[in-house]
């Protein structure tokens, strides 16, 4: 046996080649509820890193979401932070096959840009370290905005006509809402 040690074997050198490869996000995942809104209803965006899980770990995943300013932002989710419009969530490492959420919660502002019809869009993107694709982004959600149809009538009921002096007169105001949409902060005056 021809080894360095007297019994050894020999087994000449010996190399070997392996391809590292870097964890490859495809997806940013995003939702919200409801799908319809009315001024003052909350509306709630749920963004998934990744937007599906992979074989790999992530590690300095920075995710950020400029909310339309058409909307207040209520809370969000920890991690995630809020400034103005824009939230930000960082996460130092998010582990094999698993996928973190950022929950964002926002209200719809009473704006003179903000009618029936009014569509509201949003979009989140990520990065994260030696990410071989560049800016990872969410799809896009939209909320449409509805507004209540209120009509207000006023009736008129006299003893006699014409009226004369004493008589009582009563008004009747009658509110009514034909939408499915809530109105709120009614006031008659």
């Amino acid at each position: 046996l021809g080894g360095a040690v007297p019994g050894d074997r020999n087994y000449g050198p010996i190399s070997c080649t392996t391809n590292l490869h870097t964890p490859r996000v495809t997806s940013l995942g995003k939702t919200l509820t409801p799908p319809t809104v009315t001024i003052g209803s909350q509306v709630v965006f749920t963004i998934s890193v990744p937007g599906t899980p992979i074989g790999a770990v992530l590690s300095n995943v920075v995710v950020t979401d400029v909310v339309d300013s058409r909307l207040q932002i209520v809370e969000v989710s920890p991690p995630a932070t809020s400034s103005g419009q824009l939230v930000t969530a960082t996460f130092a490492t998010i582990p094999t096959y698993t996928q973190q959420l950022v929950v964002v919660t926002a209200t719809v502002r009473d704006l003179l840009t903000v009618t029936n019809g009014t569509l509201i869009t949003n979009v989140a993107s990520m990065n994260y370290s030696n990410n071989p694709t560049g800016t990872i982004w969410s799809p896009v959600v939209t909320t449409t905005v509805r507004e209540p149809i209120v009509t207000l009538n006023k009736f008129v009921q006299t003893p006699r006509v014409p009226d004369g002096a004493g008589d009582v007169v009563t008004y009747t105001l009658a509110l009514a809402n034909t939408s499915t949409w809530p109105a709120f902060d009614v006031i008659i005056t």
